[in-house]
């Protein structure tokens, strides 16, 4: 069982979903959970609070086909079953679709690749990625699995150019297919991010532009992978004794950021402390181990 968190739980305090804190004693530790929903897998993004994992509840509700939605009046999270587009409700790919594209290939990105087709589409916050998914093994990498990916969804919402008669169906639309959507897709090992995997570009509901973000290593072995060396009260530790601030300032907060480093085939940690001088002037420090 799952203990839900508002919305917002990524915003924790400013704990990137990335890093390790610890916040009133409580050591908040990134989390990744896969769940299956008709047969189909969804990993869920969130943080491990005192043994316990808390993730936000919109994502859940999406990976369920539910909507979820922020009365203010109320202030209340309002959940309810909400299907996916009627089959009479058809994308139309908008009269300026090439002008986006153009507006958002990046002449300095060598490996960028545009989908010249109008058959890879995605729906925002549907978490359905099938059809990238499917383009990605026949024209990118055959063996390309999503599984071993986590996606991250970034999408300006505004008006589209895609209508319906019915009423309800238009309002869902306007919500949730955003004019751009970017799909950051990061390969992860053992629940830590990497550099490498890609980012789509997804146009009213049309995936256009692929760019390659890191480099394959071809000699990557999962299970030649050794875990990683150090626990965060060790790393906390080695970054002070570095420092050399050893009773000398008060440690006003750690952020420590774990990843695997996909060069060296090895798990790396970033680590940041701010110190306090005097209890008034902050020095920051970053440390890599």
């Amino acid at each position: 069982m799952f203990p839900l968190c508002n919305t917002n739980v990524r915003e924790y305090s400013g704990v990137s979903t990335n890093s390790t804190k610890t916040v009133k004693g409580k050591q908040i530790i990134p989390a990744t959970q896969t769940i299956s929903v008709d047969a189909k897998d969804n990993t869920l993004t969130g943080y491990n609070i005192d043994g316990y994992l808390y993730f936000p509840i919109s994502d859940i509700a999406q990976a369920l086909n539910f909507s979820c939605k922020w009365d203010k009046n109320t202030k209340t999270v309002v959940i309810s079953k909400e299907n996916k587009l009627p089959h009479d409700t058809e994308l139309q790919v908008p009269e300026n679709i090439d002008d986006l594209v153009n507006l958002y290939l990046n002449e300095r990105i060598k490996h960028q690749t545009t989908i010249d087709t109008n058959d890879v589409t995605y729906i925002t916050g549907s978490k359905n990625y099938d059809s990238i998914e499917k383009y990605m093994k026949e024209n990118i990498d055959q063996k390309f699995n999503m599984k071993d990916f986590v996606v991250k969804e970034s999408s300006p919402l505004e008006n589209v150019s895609i209508e319906s008669d019915n009423e309800e169906t238009q309002e869902y639309i306007n919500r949730f297919v955003a004019p751009v959507n970017i799909l950051d897709i990061r390969f992860y090992v053992d629940g830590y991010p990497t550099h490498y995997g890609y980012r789509i570009y997804v146009f009213s509901g049309y995936a256009k532009i692929v760019n390659y973000m890191g480099k394959w290593n071809n000699d990557f072995d999962k299970s030649k992978i050794k875990p990683f060396k150090y626990t965060d009260e060790e790393l906390k530790q080695m970054a002070i004794d570095k420092d050399g601030f050893q009773n000398k300032y008060t440690v006003k907060d750690v952020s420590i950021y774990k990843y695997f480093d996909m060069d060296t085939l090895e798990f790396k940690a970033e680590v940041e402390i701010v110190y306090l001088q005097d209890n008034k002037y902050a020095i920051v420090k970053s440390n890599r181990f």
